[in-house]
């Protein structure tokens, strides 16, 4: 047990006046333009069989709507319920920029405002091996791959949207990934909590 001391976080139940204290946080954080969404999109949905970004992809078994599409409505519902303004911050790989950047347009951003809605690419690093080589594609040239989730916050940087959070005055930011359609975005309660903790 070489890793014994390391204990799982806290678990928090909330009281009903705690939990409508939190709910109150929420839903204020969000009518004030605090809050803004990450998704992490730079997969592509080869192994669902889909040649295109994952966020393409078609999940809806009646609707027929895509990941990216369930994603943005649930926003724009946010952005509806509390008279809101949600950034949405798109994070994609250079093997799936312009493919999700067309997708968005063709589908009107689905109801969302364009403004609001900002793509960026990921960085990318040197591939290693098993061993910690460095992978060549080719005589002379290194394989690199998307740097992933630990990335974000150096992409966000360089590609001016933390800028561009500052400008909009967002404090507290959502983040989830591409493949979760069940995912309950920036939930008020969650979002209150987060927020009164000063996590």
């Amino acid at each position: 047990a070489a890793h014994a001391d390391i204990e799982p976080a806290e678990v928090i139940s909330l009281s009903l006046a705690k939990t409508q204290e939190a709910i109150k946080a929420g839903e204020d954080a969000l009518n004030r333009g605090f809050v803004g969404v990450i998704l992490v999109a730079g997969g592509q949905g080869s192994r669902l069989g889909f040649e295109g970004p994952k966020g393409c992809y078609n999940i809806g078994p009646i609707s027929d709507a895509s990941l990216f599409e369930i994603h943005s409505r649930k926003i724009l519902a946010l952005e509806r319920k509390y008279k809101a303004r949600i950034p949405f911050y798109i994070m994609t790989s250079t093997a799936n920029d312009k493919a999700t950047r067309d997708f968005f347009v063709q589908n009107d951003y689905f109801g969302l405002s364009s403004d609001r809605v900002m793509l960026f690419v990921q960085g990318m690093w040197p591939a290693l091996d098993n061993s910690g080589k460095i992978i060549l594609d080719a005589p002379g040239h290194v394989f690199v791959s998307p740097d992933g989730h630990g990335g974000i916050l150096q992409a966000l940087r360089v590609n001016g949207m933390l800028d561009d959070m500052k400008k909009r005055g967002v404090e507290t930011l959502f983040y989830f990934q591409v493949d979760n359609p069940l995912v309950e975005i920036a939930e008020p309660a969650f979002i209150g909590l987060h927020r009164t903790h000063r996590a």
